[in-house]
């Protein structure tokens, strides 16, 4: 596999949303899917409240207090089938362009905080 398709990517849209974008290669089609996840900063700044006061009283970006998969929740949710909503070609240049952050780590949630004004 690629590795542009290997670990997800986080993208600048505007200095409201981000986007994140990650590949499956697990779907029922064969090609796998690019799934489109749009973070919108209302939304993350109430996740993150809503963290800290779970717990933390100011934001750690490296205690388990946040998940990624309760945060996908609350974002808008696009999949894509390769080979019939988008082709392998358009899933590369979409993966490759620059982007905020790789990957689902405390450093990309950080970046997403920062480009959001929020830290």
């Amino acid at each position: 596999m690629k590795d542009f398709l290997n670990e997800d990517r986080f993208f600048a849209r505007n200095e409201d949303d981000i986007e994140w974008l990650s590949y499956n290669p697990d779907s029922t089609n064969e090609q796998g899917q690019l799934v489109e996840i749009i973070i919108d900063k209302q939304m993350f700044e109430e996740v993150m409240k809503l963290w800290i006061e779970r717990g933390c009283g100011a934001i750690s970006f490296e205690e388990n207090i946040w998940s990624w998969d309760e945060f996908l929740s609350y974002c808008n949710v696009y999949i894509y089938d390769v080979g019939e909503d988008i082709t392998m070609e358009e899933v590369e240049e979409d993966m490759c362009r620059d982007c905020l952050s790789v990957g689902q780590t405390p450093y990309t949630l950080r970046q997403i905080a920062e480009y959001f004004c929020f830290v």
